[in-house]
């Protein structure tokens, strides 16, 4: 009775909360056979050994029982999922039809309804195809409530859903957001839709956007693999319907450009069908047949305006054209208004898909005028051939005269090389003898003061040493203009502060403005900062102008003034003023001031002396430095002269300057390398005293050599602190001496340094090519020489 009372209750429960109650029978029927089994003999026989096997029979029962109702439950829920499953899958088939059922449509329609079929197959209020542009995501087409969303809306990709779409690489689909792993993403934020399933999807071969349905309810249940290969496929074929479009827009604008090329042509093209008749010609073949329009020719045989001579071989053309060939024709037309030209048609055969000739293209050009050269050319054939004999006459004795001039223009330039490379040479040989003994003559006179004098023999020395560099500087005046005038003038480039060149300038002529009681003024401009170029050769031409109008004022005033006139990101031209109450310049002689070696009036070289080489100096360097120079001048009032120079800009460099005076180069030379063993290689006695009186009274310890073979000897005997080497010696030169030197032991780090007289910029760089260190030109200036030495001497590791 107390199993019988269970399974009423059992079956009661079943059917009251309606777990499938056509099964409960069976489970009733499964319970009692339990039960009488196991409750029948086999549980009475046990029961009447032992209670307790009674207690374990019913509890068996109650398990069976459960086991069987559950396996029973399960197969009844997979039949009603594959039910619903294959329900779904025919739903997807048929909906995937519907959508390529759309191909007739324009792509803009295709994709609408494609978006509505999604959006009424998952239940969903809102379909999207989109393209994402960088950071950007565009709506390309939309399906949403009223007022929801717009085709060409733009939002930011990083907070659409579409943005975990593209990043996972297959389809998403989330059908509770809140309760997914992307719910703190920021799209859920910003759109708040639960319910989203969406693919990327590419377009020739790139990603191209993503197709996604979406709702901000929950989906009643979980997307399945039905789903998810339904907006697969949906992708792939909003992919193929853009790329389509895409191509189909591509093909459409080629039609246009080949038939804008076509009309545009200067050449026939023409289309005739099998039979001759004319289908198609461009406006070029139009007038070439004198028709207004291709109404006036189309369906005309084209044999008709073909003059009748060449009717069979035109005829002959189009025979070989329809059997597949190709030809060209030259041939004769009267035009439908009946005029004459001669034409040439290239023609092939037009075929279809499956190979059919379907009719003739023909290029054709209009050739009456190269028909009626020829014609002219044969009428003036005989002609042209006594032209012809009597020009290849006249040809050949030019052509000999030519050679003749040819030689002798390669003789006069061989001539000229010559003389400029002798010119070179001689300009360097007399650099080199002109300073050697003006070098001896300064030095001797430096040493003489030195070692102390009368009052009367320091102003001769005085005299001695004015007269030594005015003597120099029209050597280098006279150099400098030569080597303009030969192409061989280099500028160097360094920083330029226009203040200082001003006042370098200034302090220059301080003393001989002071002498005559005239007053020196600096105007600096806004002349802008951190300038590049030759600050050398600015400083000489100003103190051109500058040591001019000293020489021509007697009273006033002399002002230096610097301002930009143009200024780029690049360069700033400067002009640099000297402006004084001088003579003056009448107008008439203004025009030959910046000539070489003349001066505005002849009688001013005997009052005030010069050679008239500075002014045409300056305007040659400011040229250089790409600029020019002139003057604005009034008789009895004064004169402005003025050059320009465009520099560049640039960062100062971090040694524009030397810390320590050249003043005090002596006396640090002194106390910091005293003892300081020197070679000192130079054949001139004179020079020679010079240099040793001047390194001595420095405290340095000196040898000699007296050419190139003596100083590689003592420099392979002894380790010297600095070596001075002259470049012109009997024996051996000072490059070769120095190259010598420079393979011994240690020899590499010795500091050689070319004291020499000749003064060319190709000297120089040759000495640094033979491996010397530094340069210091003769005449040598005591400051100049104990700076170099001191600079030299002073590095780290002597």
């Amino acid at each position: 009775m107390g199993m019988q009372n269970y399974l009423d209750r059992f079956a009661d429960w079943l059917l009251r909360y309606n777990f499938w109650h056509y099964l409960w029978v069976p489970v009733l029927v499964a319970v009692a056979l339990t039960e009488a089994i196991v409750s029948g003999m086999n549980l009475w026989l046990l029961g009447r050994v032992d209670p307790g096997y009674l207690l374990v029979g019913l509890v068996c029962g109650v398990l069976v029982s459960l086991l069987i109702s559950a396996s029973l439950i399960l197969l009844s829920e997979r039949t009603r999922l594959s039910a619903d499953t294959v329900r779904r899958q025919k739903d997807n088939l048929r909906r995937l039809n519907e959508v390529a059922a759309l191909s007739h449509l324009p792509m803009a329609e295709q994709l609408q309804q494609a978006l509505e079929v999604g959006c009424r197959h998952f239940g969903l209020e809102f379909g999207i195809v989109s393209r994402i542009e960088g950071d950007t995501y565009h709506v390309v087409s939309q399906v949403s409530p009223p007022g929801m969303l717009r085709d060409g809306q733009e939002f930011p990709f990083g907070a659409t859903y579409c943005q975990i779409t593209v990043d996972s690489g297959t389809v998403v689909a989330i059908s509770r957001m809140g309760e997914s792993p992307w719910m703190h993403h920021p799209c859920y934020r910003e759109f708040r839709l639960e319910a989203y399933i969406g693919v990327s999807f590419t377009v020739d071969r790139a990603l191209f956007g993503t197709v996604n349905f979406s709702s901000p309810h929950p989906y009643p249940r979980e997307f399945d693999e039905g789903d998810r290969e339904f907006v697969a496929l949906l992708g792939r074929w909003v992919g193929s319907v853009i790329e389509r479009d895409r191509a189909q827009q591509r093909l459409a604008a080629s039609e246009r450009q080949l038939q804008a090329i076509v009309e545009t042509e200067p050449e026939c093209v023409k289309v005739l069908a099998p039979d001759g008749t004319l289908l198609q010609m461009n406006r070029a073949g139009l007038d070439m047949i004198e028709a207004d329009s291709i109404q006036d020719a189309r369906g005309r045989s084209v044999l008709g305006i073909v003059a009748p001579a060449y009717r069979a071989a035109f005829i002959a053309l189009n025979r070989r054209v329809n059997q597949g060939e190709s030809g060209i024709l030259e041939f004769e037309i009267i035009g439908l208004k009946g005029g004459h030209r001669w034409l040439e048609t290239h023609a092939v055969p037009m075929r279809d898909g499956d190979g059919r000739i379907t009719g003739l293209l023909g290029v054709t050009r209009d050739i009456t005028q190269r028909k009626d050269a020829a014609a002219e050319l044969a009428a003036h054939h005989l002609h042209l051939e006594n032209l012809v004999e009597q020009r290849t006459a006249d040809l050949q004795e030019a052509n000999r005269k030519l050679l003749e001039t040819q030689s002798d223009m390669i003789k006069a330039k061989e001539a000229a090389e010559a003389a400029n490379v002798a010119k070179s040479a001689f300009l360097a040989n007399m650099s080199h003898e002109i300073r050697t003994p003006l070098n001896a003559i300064t030095g001797m006179a430096h040493l003489v003061r030195r070692s102390g004098v009368t009052p009367q023999q320091a102003e001769r020395l005085d005299k001695i040493d004015t007269a030594g560099h005015h003597l120099l500087e029209i050597i280098n005046a006279i150099l400098d203009l030569s080597k303009i005038e030969a192409g061989k003038f280099a500028l160097e480039e360094g920083d330029v502060n226009v203040g200082v060149v001003a006042a370098n300038v200034a302090s220059m002529l301080m003393e001989r403005a002071q002498a005559k009681n005239l007053k020196l003024v600096i105007e600096p401009g806004l002349v802008p900062h951190h300038l590049l170029g030759d600050p050398a050769r600015l400083q000489q031409a100003l103190l051109n102008y500058a040591g001019n109008a000293v020489k021509f004022t007697e009273a006033g005033t002399i002002t230096l003034r610097a301002r930009p006139m143009e200024e780029s990101p690049e360069h700033a031209l400067v002009r640099f003023e000297v402006q004084d109450t001088g003579i003056g310049i009448a107008p008439d002689q203004v025009a030959k001031l910046f000539s070489a070696f003349e001066q505005a009036d002849n009688s001013t070289s005997r009052k005030y002396g010069g050679t008239g080489l500075g002014l045409a100096i300056t305007r040659k360097l400011a040229q250089l430095m790409g600029g020019d120079a002139g003057v604005v001048s009034t008789p009895g009032i004064g004169s402005t002269f003025w050059f320009s120079a465009r520099l560049r800009k640039g960062v100062p460099s971090a040694h524009s300057s030397s810390s320590r005076s050249v003043a005090t180069a002596e006396a640090e030379l002194a106390r910091s390398h005293y003892g300081k063993l020197i070679l000192l290689a130079e054949d001139e006695p004179i020079n020679r005293e010079v240099a040793l009186g001047l390194l001595e009274d420095a405290g340095l310890v000196i040898e000699v050599a007296e050419d190139g073979v003596e100083a590689v000897e003592l420099a392979t005997r002894n380790a010297y602190d600095l070596i001075l080497m002259d470049m012109q010696m009997p024996r051996m030169d000072g490059l070769e001496a120095t190259r010598r030197i420079r393979l011994l032991p240690g020899g590499a780090d010795v500091p050689i340094l070319a004291m020499t007289a000749n003064a060319f910029l190709e000297d120089k760089a040759r000495c640094l090519a033979a491996g010397m260190n530094d340069f210091i030109g003769k005449p040598v200036e005591p400051e100049v020489l104990y700076a170099t030495l001191l600079k030299w001497l002073s590095r780290p590791g002597r």
